[in-house]
């Protein structure tokens, strides 16, 4: 449930200290894969925003109806984080608006540097205009997370660093956000970035994710997907490119995921470009419900333990929600498809062809026996595309059989895309194991893809770097053969 203002305004002062215990910022995660070859800061430093965020006591809380409080009403304030006094950096170098405090420091003079580099006259101006207009876009038209829902994002503007402008390596060139030590949020941007609406907003989603943790801790929730829950760290990763694509839709080939796609979702191999589910969650079931999943969420939970229990989903229901988003993937069947399609096929004119296919192993080409190779076997959620050649024009007949492999509760959905040159895509019903099923090209259809996912009866808790198992199985494929795979 999302916190109002009004019902804010109606906490006791005891429930409201308790709820502005700020929530932890995001876990840490590999280098950030943006097209802009983005880099978070490295854990335990001082500018580590991934860090133990103090937690609120009676001396420094701002709660419902204190001074600090009283005082948002009529604008939010600055503050210097407590790292910058630690390191004795530069902090007089400082301009500010209505929603955040752009800092830079002593060793470069940006202004200048933009000017003579960029042909900007007032810099810190300019990044202020980017970033205000980055406010507006996700906090009043997309709606995610209001920071003036709850203290401390009420009562404090986000402090910008523009890194690598302090002496002494303070502060590196690194895009990076999260919660400073009372809970408000900041983020590290370089100064000589391209302000592209794609690294910031990626960013500036962080620290909406910092406010929404806390919201679901005020709610009762524990903080959900923040507070240090051990799983959800890539997801703050997913979602966040999922919320910097509705800014910047055309933006795929950069999330480093594409090609890899049996990778157990949310796997530290694919992450970043995980939106992908992200993507047929809002499909089916809106762009609120992605976002209420943040203020939903218990502590600790796995987003996936969240979606089935949110929905109400039973396994057949859930197994056919993942097969519904591997099978999309053929064709980038979004709503935002054609988007996502210029940056895959990019020639003027270009046609489907399939992009991220895997080869099968021969064990009988008479018998029309094939096995998935152990390297490319799904992982919890993964999901393989095998392209099929029919014989003739009628249609192709396969049967699958889950070899399991050990992996925990093995379980598969099958199933095939026709899909035309015009990227139009046609489905096949879902299969399990130990099913068959048929399906045959019509007229303007031209490549025939079999996905095949799996998709566990009991899910699995995997913490980020631990490898997950594989789930593999052979097929018997009649009325046509398998395609050498692309990836």
């Amino acid at each position: 449930m999302r916190i109002s203002k009004p019902r804010l305004l109606a906490l006791t002062l005891a429930a409201a200290l308790t709820i502005a215990t700020p929530a932890a910022a995001e876990p840490a995660a590999p280098a950030d894969a943006d097209r802009a070859g983005a880099t978070e800061a490295p854990a335990g430093s001082p500018t580590d925003p991934l860090g133990t965020v103090a937690p609120t006591t009676p001396d420094n809380a701002t709660t419902a109806g204190s001074p600090a409080a009283e005082q948002s009403t009529q604008g939010k304030q600055a503050r210097i984080p407590q790292f910058l006094y630690d390191a004795g950096a530069e902090t007089g170098n400082s301009r500010e608006p209505a929603n955040f405090v752009v800092r830079w420091g002593d060793s470069v003079d940006v202004v200048r540097w933009a000017q003579e580099n960029r042909g900007i006259a007032d810099y810190p101006a300019y990044v202020l205009d980017v970033m205000e207009r980055t406010y507006d876009y996700y906090v009043n038209q997309v709606g995610f997370a209001d920071p003036d829902a709850l203290s401390p994002g009420r009562d404090f503007k986000i402090n910008i660093y523009l890194c690598g402008s302090w002496s002494g390596g303070f502060l590196p060139p690194a895009n990076w956000a999260g919660a400073d030590e009372v809970g408000a949020g900041h983020m590290c941007l370089p100064y000589d970035k391209f302000w592209d609406d794609w690294v910031e907003s990626h960013e500036f989603v962080h620290v909406l994710q910092v406010y929404a943790s806390q919201q679901n801790r005020a709610a009762g929730n524990g903080g959900g997907f923040g507070e240090g829950n051990p799983y959800a760290g890539p997801f703050w990763e997913a979602h966040a490119n999922y919320l910097a694509r509705m800014r910047r839709p055309e933006v795929v080939t950069g999330s480093g995921y594409l090609g890899r796609h049996h990778y157990r979702w949310l796997d530290e191999q694919t992450y970043y470009g995980d939106w992908t589910l992200i993507n047929t969650l809002r499909d089916r079931y809106g762009t609120s419900f992605v976002d209420d999943l943040w203020f939903e969420a218990r502590q600790g939970e796995h987003p996936i333990t969240t979606i089935k229990r949110v929905l109400g989903l039973d396994h057949g229901s859930f197994a056919e929600l993942i097969a519904d988003h591997a099978r999309r993937n053929v064709a980038f069947d979004y709503t935002d498809g054609a988007a996502i399609r210029s940056d895959l096929w990019r020639a003027p004119g270009a046609t489907y062809r399939p992009l991220y296919t895997v080869s099968l192993q021969t064990v009988d080409a008479n018998a029309g026996a094939y096995r998935i190779p152990a390297d490319r076997a799904p992982q919890q959620y993964g999901y393989n595309h095998i392209e099929l050649r029919p014989d003739s024009s009628g249609a192709i007949s396969v049967r699958l059989d889950g070899t399991g492999g050990g992996a925990p509760s093995p379980d598969w959905r099958f199933g095939f895309v026709a899909v035309g040159a015009d990227f139009s895509a046609r489905y096949s019903p879902l299969y399990r194991s130990g099913e068959s099923g048929s399906f045959a090209l019509e007229a303007g259809e031209t490549h025939l893809i079999l996905v095949v996912t799996a998709t566990p009866t009991e899910h699995v808790d995997y913490p980020l770097g631990t490898p997950s198992p594989g789930y593999p199985y052979a097929l018997t494929v009649q009325g046509g053969t398998p395609v050498a795979g692309t990836t």
